[in-house]
């Protein structure tokens, strides 16, 4: 697990390491970093928790189309 900076508010992100937060690394960087094109990153908010896992599952579902 890698611990990364405070990237938004106190709501859900979920975001892609390699074209946002470390887009200006090398691909031999990102790979020493543990960076893959494929990795996604989740930061669990403040929302009621229901409402959260209603949001992951409806948007999964729309990946899985």
């Amino acid at each position: 697990m890698y611990w990364q900076y405070h990237l938004g508010g106190i709501e859900t992100l979920i975001q892609h390491p390699a074209s946002m937060t470390h887009s200006k690394l090398s691909a031999e960087a990102k790979q020493q970093g543990g960076i893959s094109d494929d990795l996604v990153r989740l930061s669990v908010g403040i929302e009621e928790s229901e409402d959260i896992i209603n949001d992951l599952a409806q948007a999964l579902d729309k990946v899985d189309s």
